[in-house]
C-alpha cells in the first residue's frame, strides 16, 4: 500500500471506498490534481460536488446547514455562466429558481434604474419563488458571471424540512424591501417631493 500511495495519493484514497474519505480527498488535493493520473467522470463529477457544497456554505443563508443538507442542495443545484453585459433573466420571465453569484458582478434592474447589485455569495431570484409570479425586474450580468441555480420545487422541499432557510430569506427581502423604500425617499426628497 505504501508504494500505491507514493505513485497515486488521490487514487490510493478513493479505492478505500469511503465516501466521506472521497471528499476529503478531493479537498486536499485540490490545485494539485494536474499532477495526478487523470480523474474520471464520476470523480470529476464528485470534485464539482464539493465545490458546490464548500460555495454554499459561503452563503450566508445556507451557512447553517448540516453537511447532508448542503449535499443534497449541492445535487440539486446547476451552474450557468453569463457573459459580460448580458441579460440573466428579464421583468415578465417565469420565476422559477434562486439564483447564486459564484462569481461576477449582477445588477437588479427595473428598466433603466439599478435596484440592486448582487456580488459573490449573493442571491437574487427568490421573491418569485415565493409568490410565484413572474419576474418583476430584469438581471444582468455586469461582468462575466457563474451563477449556482436551485429551481423553487426543489427549493420548497429543503425548507419544508429546513424551515430556518425560508426565515434567513425572508429577513433578506425585508432587509432589502428598506433599503429599496428608503432609496426611493431619498431620491423623492433629491427631487423636491415631500411626504405629508
Amino acid at each position: 500500500m505504501p508504494s500505491t500511495f507514493a505513485a497515486d495519493p488521490l487514487a490510493a484514497l478513493l479505492s478505500l471506498g469511503d465516501e466521506h474519505l472521497k471528499l476529503v480527498a478531493y479537498t486536499a488535493f485540490k490545485g494539485r490534481l494536474d499532477h495526478l493520473p487523470a480523474l474520471t467522470n464520476e470523480e470529476d463529477a464528485m470534485l464539482r460536488l464539493v465545490e458546490k457544497v464548500r460555495f454554499l456554505r459561503s452563503v450566508p443563508v445556507f451557512k447553517e446547514l448540516s453537511p447532508e443538507d448542503l449535499m443534497k442542495l449541492a445535487e440539486i443545484a446547476t451552474s450557468s455562466h453569463h457573459l459580460a453585459n448580458t441579460v440573466i433573466f428579464r421583468e415578465g420571465d417565469p420565476g422559477d429558481m434562486l439564483c447564486m453569484v459564484v462569481s461576477g458582478l449582477v445588477e437588479i434592474r427595473d428598466r433603466q434604474t439599478v435596484i440592486a447589485t448582487q456580488k459573490p455569495n449573493d442571491f437574487f431570484g427568490e421573491l418569485a419563488l415565493f409568490d410565484q409570479e413572474p419576474r418583476s425586474a430584469d438581471a444582468w450580468a455586469i461582468e462575466e458571471t457563474v451563477l449556482l441555480e436551485i429551481g423553487g420545487a426543489d427549493l420548497d422541499a429543503v425548507m419544508e424540512r429546513r424551515p430556518e432557510i425560508a426565515r434567513e430569506i425572508i429577513r433578506v427581502l425585508a432587509r432589502r424591501l428598506r433599503n429599496t423604500t428608503k432609496s426611493m425617499v431619498d431620491r423623492m426628497i433629491g427631487a423636491g417631493i415631500t411626504r405629508r
